[in-house]
């Protein structure tokens, strides 16, 4: 039986999504899993009632509360029957982050590279200390998806000696709206440019695809692009070979032609007109197939079936 605990001081770090999706993916290998919830807040525990209503059958990871004083005879309890704990504690508590790191063989400390986070690791090592100096690693979480602030913090933890999990977590994008939010952004844009003194017919609108998105919302930013040139502004899809058209079908960079030339007609059918394309020559056909098909462009060539 191996045990993890997860924590950290400071609130909002992604301890309890990432215990639950450790947790998941320790089920989906094929191990027994058990969560620990010591969080006052349950929201492991919550996390599992509603997995119980949406899937009845889904009975592993089974997801415990706890009270830290309770935490040894809990796991003497399940001794034997599960293959994998994890321990999930709540922020800012050093009872329960101390009873957590006492009977771990790893802990795990989710921070993300921000100041506010990084000024709390220092005591979450003494927590450390005092359990006993167990074997640690930091989680960088919520990284964003420009600049070096990750790295940044790398440096900062192997000043104090936090080794780093190799494998970090982006930033999550999350919109009650996508594609509105993206109009209402692009729309924002193109009045300011306007307002600096930018020609009308030199702006160009872009949904962006996978920018701070992901392939759930590029999709739907497809599907939905009417609402965009809808705007009257020109609008540009730059979707070719785009990690959304490999996610969606299952295939490296190499082979998203197919796909990328499926978006392409979807765009084209929806009014855009600029396309950022590697593939120009397929890229090209397509469009003009779309023109066809729309009554915008003659066929090439007509021979068949004109007697």
């Amino acid at each position: 039986m191996y045990t993890i605990a997860l924590i950290a001081q400071k609130g909002g770090t992604g301890k309890t999504t990432i215990t639950v999706s450790l947790a998941t993916a320790a089920a989906q290998a094929g191990l027994t899993a058990l969560i620990i919830d010591l969080d006052p807040q349950a929201t492991a525990c919550n996390w599992s009632d509603r997995r119980k209503k949406s899937y009845p059958e889904s009975e592993n990871p089974t997801v415990i509360d706890a009270q830290p004083a309770r935490l040894q005879a809990v796991l003497e309890k399940v001794e034997g029957k599960v293959d994998i704990i994890f321990i999930d504690t709540p922020a800012r508590s050093e009872q329960s982050s101390l009873a957590a790191a006492k009977v771990a063989d790893l802990v795990l400390i989710p921070c993300r590279p921000q100041a506010y986070d990084l000024e709390t690791i220092p005591n979450t090592r003494e927590i450390l200390s005092l359990a006993g100096d167990k074997p640690a690693l930091a989680i960088l979480n919520a990284v964003p998806s420009y600049g070096d602030r990750h790295e940044q913090a790398k440096i900062f933890l192997a000043r104090i000696n936090i080794p780093v999990c190799p494998i970090t977590f982006g930033h999550r994008a999350a919109f009650g709206d996508v594609t509105a939010d993206a109009v209402d952004r692009v729309l924002l844009l193109a009045g300011r440019a306007l307002a600096a003194g930018v020609e009308p017919d030199r702006i160009v609108i872009d949904p962006a695809h996978d920018f701070g998105k992901n392939t759930w919302h590029s999709l739907e930013v497809t599907r939905r692009l009417g609402e965009l040139t809808a705007t009257g502004w020109p609008v540009l899809m730059s979707a070719s070979r785009k990690d959304f058209v490999g996610e969606t079908l299952g295939v490296g960079v190499d082979d998203r032609l197919a796909g990328t030339l499926a978006v392409t007609a979807v765009g084209a059918w929806l009014g855009a007109r600029i396309f950022r394309a590697h593939d120009v020559l397929q890229t090209r056909q397509a469009l003009d197939m779309v023109a066809s098909v729309k009554g915008d462009r003659p066929p090439a060539r007509t021979v068949r079936g004109l007697a």
